[in-house]
C-alpha cells in the first residue's frame, strides 16, 4: 500500500482554547509579574497575557485620521477632505463610500446599534444609521463646532470632543448633543476611547489622558506624562491603547496601572479602534499621510528574570525590546513549552500529563513531538473519538483522523511509569495530502552545540538545541500538480509538522522547507524534491 506524504498546519493556540482539571500543568514555577512590586536582580517572574505587533496593511498613503469597528466587524478609516472607507468584515481592502471629498472628516466611532458617526472638524457630525446606507448630517443636533473625535459608551451614550474646548454627550444615542462643561472643561482634546466597563478617556494633545470612571462624573487627569497624545483605543478585554502622534503606541494592561509604551517605532499616528471579538481580532491604528496598521497578538506564557535592582513597572515583553532592557526572556513557563513552537523545550510532570483542548475550530490532526512516555491516549467528544491507551515509547506521534466539529472537546493524555512524562509540542491542525511518498529519504540533525578546541587539544563543548531536517521526494498525480504547487508556495514561511511516514518518528518534521522542485516527468506524474528543516 502507498504511503502518502501529508502536512499539518499548526492552529495557534490561545489561553481560552486550554481547560484546567486533574493532570493539567500548573503555572507557579514563580510569582505572576505585577506592575506594583519591585524586583530585585535575578529575580524571576512569569507573565501570561498578549504582547502586540503592528504591521502595515498596505490600506494606501492617504491622510487617515479617524477609525472604528462596527459590531459586524466592519472597519472604517476616515480621510480628511477625501472620504470614509469601510473594510468589510475586517477582512480585505478598504474600499471608498463615496461619503463626499470636500468635508473635514476627523475621528469616528460604533455605537452599540451598529450606528457609524463620523464627526468634521470645523462642521457637523454625520451618522450611519445601523451601519447601512448613507451618512447623515445630524445638523441642529450637533452643531458645526471643531469636532475632533468621539466615542461609543456600552450603554449607547455617544461621546465627541471639540478640540481646544470641551466635550459633549448625547445620551443614549438620541436627541442633541449637550457640553459637559466643567465636567471636562476646555482643553485640546483630539483622541477619545470607551472601555467595556463604561469607563471614558479622552487625550489631550500635549497634554495627559484623562478618564471620566464609569461614565460619571469629573474627567480625572491619569497624569500619563505630557505627549502628543491622539488616537485611542479598547479591547474587550479592557486593555487601552493611546497613539503618540510623532511617537509610539502606549498600552495600559486591563484599564489599571500605568501606560507602557509598546514600541511600535514612531510615526504620526492617529485613530485608533479595536475590531470586535477582542485581542484575536487585531488592533488598527491610522498614520497620518501614511497607511493603517494592525497588531497581531502573541501570546505569552514566559519566564523573566531580572537584570537590575529596584525592577518597578517595566513590562518585561515589551522591556526586552529595549536597547537597554531591565528584564531578559528565560523560557516559557512549563505549562506553554509543549504550545511554544519549540519542539526541543519540554513540558514536565510527574504522570500523567493531561491537556484538555477546544480548538473553536475543526480540526482532524494532532501531532505528539518529542516525547519522553510509556503510553498516550487522545480522545475527542465530537463523533466519540478515542485512540485508546497505546502503549508506545515512540518520541513523535501523528494522528490523522480525529474527526469532529468546531464544537470538538480534545483530551490528551501522556503517562511515563518509568519517570516524567515529557512533551515537546502539542499540534494540532488540518491534514492536506501533498503526494505519494517515494522510498530513499535520507534524515539527519543540524546540532547548534558548540565544540571549541585549545592549544592543548582540549575540548569545551556547550551543549545546545538540535533540529532535525529531512530530504525526500513525492509523486504527485499531474491533475493534481497546481494545488500542491499553491499549497507549498503558501507555506514558504509557516512551520507545518511534515509527515513522511507515521510509523516511524524519524519521518516526521516539524519546520519549514528550504526548498522544493517540481519535474514534470511524464504526462500523468510529477516528481516533487522536498528539503526539509526542522525547528528546534
Amino acid at each position: 500500500m502507498a504511503t502518502y506524504m501529508k502536512t499539518i498546519e499548526p492552529l495557534t493556540l490561545t489561553d481560552s482554547m486550554i481547560g484546567s482539571g486533574a493532570g493539567t500543568v500548573a503555572e507557579v514555577e514563580h510569582p505572576e509579574w505585577s506592575a506594583a512590586t519591585t524586583y530585585n536582580a535575578l529575580q524571576k517572574v512569569i507573565v501570561k497575557g498578549t504582547s502586540n505587533i503592528f504591521t502595515d496593511l498596505g490600506a494606501g498613503t492617504k491622510d487617515w485620521y479617524g477609525m472604528c469597528a462596527a459590531p459586524n466587524g466592519d472597519v472604517y478609516g476616515s480621510v480628511a477632505g477625501d472620504s470614509i472607507y469601510i473594510q468589510t468584515g475586517g477582512v480585505g481592502a478598504f474600499t471608498d463610500l463615496a461619503v463626499g471629498s470636500t468635508r473635514g472628516w476627523h475621528g469616528m466611532c460604533a455605537a452599540p446599534n451598529s450606528d457609524i458617526y463620523a464627526v468634521v472638524y470645523g462642521a457637523s457630525i454625520w451618522v450611519r444609521a445601523g451601519g447601512t446606507g448613507a451618512f447623515a448630517d445630524l445638523g441642529a443636533a450637533a452643531g458645526n463646532k471643531d469636532w475632533a473625535a468621539a466615542c461609543a459608551a456600552p450603554n449607547g451614550d455617544i461621546y465627541a470632543c471639540v478640540g481646544l474646548a470641551s466635550i459633549w454627550i448625547r445620551t443614549g444615542g438620541t436627541g442633541n448633543f449637550t457640553d459637559l462643561g466643567a465636567v471636562a472643561g476646555d482643553k485640546n482634546w483630539v483622541g477619545m476611547c470607551a472601555a467595556p466597563n463604561g469607563d471614558i478617556y479622552a487625550a489631550v494633545y500635549g497634554g495627559s489622558i484623562w478618564k471620566r470612571t464609569a461614565g460619571a462624573g469629573n474627567f480625572v487627569d491619569l497624569a500619563t506624562g505630557n505627549k502628543n497624545w491622539y488616537g485611542m483605543a479598547a479591547t474587550a478585554e479592557g486593555d487601552i491603547y493611546a497613539a503618540v502622534y510623532g511617537g509610539s503606541i502606549w498600552k495600559q494592561i486591563g484599564g489599571t496601572g500605568s501606560f507602557v509604551d509598546l514600541v511600535t517605532g514612531n510615526k504620526n499616528w492617529r485613530g485608533m479602534t479595536c475590531a470586535p471579538g477582542g485581542n484575536a481580532h487585531g488592533v488598527y491604528a491610522a498614520v497620518a499621510s501614511g497607511s493603517i496598521w494592525v497588531s497581531t497578538f502573541e501570546v505569552i506564557h514566559k519566564i523573566y528574570e531580572s537584570q537590575v535592582g529596584s525592577n518597578l513597572v517595566y513590562y518585561p515583553p515589551i522591556d526586552v525590546k529595549q536597547t537597554t532592557p531591565k528584564w531578559l526572556e528565560v523560557s516559557s513557563t512549563n505549562k506553554w513549552k509543549c504550545l511554544d513552537h519549540k519542539t526541543t523545550s519540554q513540558t514536565t510532570q510527574v504522570s500523567p500529563i493531561i491537556y484538555t483542548i477546544t480548538p473553536g475550530v475543526a480540526v482532524d490532526s494532532i501531532a505528539l513531538l518529542n516525547l519522553s512516555m510509556t503510553s498516550y491516549r487522545v480522545q475527542g467528544t465530537a463523533g466519540a473519538y478515542d485512540s485508546g491507551t497505546v502503549a508506545s515509547t515512540a518520541t513523535d506521534i501523528v494522528l490523522t483522523a480525529l474527526g469532529g466539529t468546531s464544537g470538538n472537546v480534545i483530551t490528551v493524555t501522556i503517562t511515563n511509569s518509568g519517570g516524567l512524562s515529557k512533551v515537546g509540542e502539542i499540534i494540532l491542525g488540518t491534514a492536506y495530502t501533498l503526494g505519494t511518498f517515494r522510498p530513499g529519504p535520507s534524515v539527519g540533525i543540524t546540532d547548534y552545540s558548540t565544540k571549541t578546541v585549545d592549544e592543548f587539544g582540549d575540548y569545551t563543548i556547550v551543549p545546545r538545541s538540535f533540529s532535525k531536517k529531512m530530504t525526500c521526494a513525492i509523486q504527485i498525480p499531474v491533475a493534481s500538480v497546481d494545488a500542491v504547487f499553491n499549497k507549498l508556495a503558501g507555506y514558504r514561511s509557516t512551520p507545518m509538522v511534515w509527515i513522511g511516514s507515521s510509523t516511524y518518528s524519524t519521518l516526521i518534521v516539524y519546520g519549514f522547507y528550504k526548498d522544493f522542485s517540481i519535474v514534470f516527468s511524464s504526462n500523468r506524474i510529477c516528481d516533487c524534491s522536498l528539503e526539509i528543516e526542522g525547528l528546534t
